[in-house]
Formats: structure tokens, C-alpha cells, sequence
């Protein structure tokens, strides 16, 4: 199975600060890879150099084959949401179908996915933690990605829309 993932001797440093120190590991297409460990750590850091929002310090990453990240071969759930609190979630992922070139019919799809459909037209600035949080999720899964990429994907959730998303999230 080819490699989707290859990282080589990462090294990332916030000032003085070594976050990772010489990372090594590689991703099959079609498994599942998961980081464990304690807040700072260095999980969020691994995924932000992994999907370009971050350079290494050193070392060597490659995303499909390449040194930067393909933003439209990815999907990304991050720990900010980025969502526009004044837009309703409709026009939020709307505004993303449009920069992935996706139809946004797709749209109701995901929401029904990850179980807020009806829920369209609420502005975003009126959802609860984990609505919000289900709906980052429905941006990261809009296009269809190669590649997903989950940080605390079920932080907020509550055990029932927990489990769906598990389920969306593997397959």
C-alpha cells in the first residue's frame, strides 16, 4: 500500500520551545492513524504542519507525495472552529462548496451526516459548542476529501451525536 503520509525527523520549535523532536512515521492509504498523548504534546502541532498551516522547524513532511499540503485532497476539523458567527450555517459551508468547487446541494447531505439537518438557516452565533462543532465537522467533510484530518473531533458532543460521528468519520 503506498504511503498518503511520510514524515521523516520532524522538528518544530516555538522560540527556544521543542514541541516535536525528530517525529518519524507513515500513513497507509486507507488507515486510520491517531496521536495520543497530553495537552502539549505536540498532536495539534503534528496535524498544523501536516496540512500546511505550519513549517517545520526541520525535517522532512509529505502529504500525497508532496511538501505542501493539497488543500482540496484534505479535509480539516481544528481545535478554533473559523466558522462566521453572523452567517447562518447554510452560507458558512456554502462558502466553501464555492472554494472547493463542490455543488452545494451536498450540503443538506452532510448536515443530515452529522445530524443537523433542519438546522440550516440558525445563525451560527445561536449553536451550542457542539453544534458547532458538528458543523466545522460537515466543512471538513463538504468535498469529499482524500485525507481527513480530526483534532478532538468529539470535544462538546454529547454521547449520542458522538457516536454518529464516529461513524461518519469512518466511512
Amino acid at each position: 500500500m503506498e504511503n498518503v503520509i511520510e514524515v521523516r525527523n520532524l522538528v518544530h520549535q516555538f522560540g527556544v520551545k521543542s514541541v516535536l523532536k525528530g517525529l518519524d512515521f507513515d500513513v497507509k492509504r486507507g488507515e486510520t492513524f491517531g496521536f495520543l498523548g497530553p495537552s502539549g504534546s505536540g498532536k495539534t502541532t503534528t496535524i498544523k504542519v501536516l496540512t500546511s498551516q505550519l513549517i517545520g522547524s526541520s525535517g522532512e513532511v509529505r502529504v500525497f507525495g508532496q511538501a505542501k499540503a493539497d488543500l482540496k485532497r484534505i479535509g480539516i476539523l481544528t481545535d478554533n472552529s473559523g466558522l462566521y458567527e453572523r452567517l447562518t450555517i447554510y452560507d458558512n459551508l456554502a462558502l466553501f462548496c464555492d472554494l472547493y468547487g463542490t455543488d452545494r446541494a451536498r450540503i443538506l447531505d452532510v448536515l443530515e451526516e452529522v445530524n443537523l439537518a433542519g438546522e440550516e438557516k440558525t445563525v451560527v452565533k445561536k449553536l451550542s459548542k457542539g453544534m458547532k462543532q458538528r458543523v466545522t465537522l460537515a466543512r471538513a467533510i463538504l468535498h469529499k476529501p482524500d485525507l481527513l484530518f480530526l483534532d478532538e473531533p468529539t470535544s462538546a458532543l454529547d454521547p449520542v451525536n458522538r457516536t454518529r460521528i464516529h461513524t461518519v468519520c469512518a466511512g
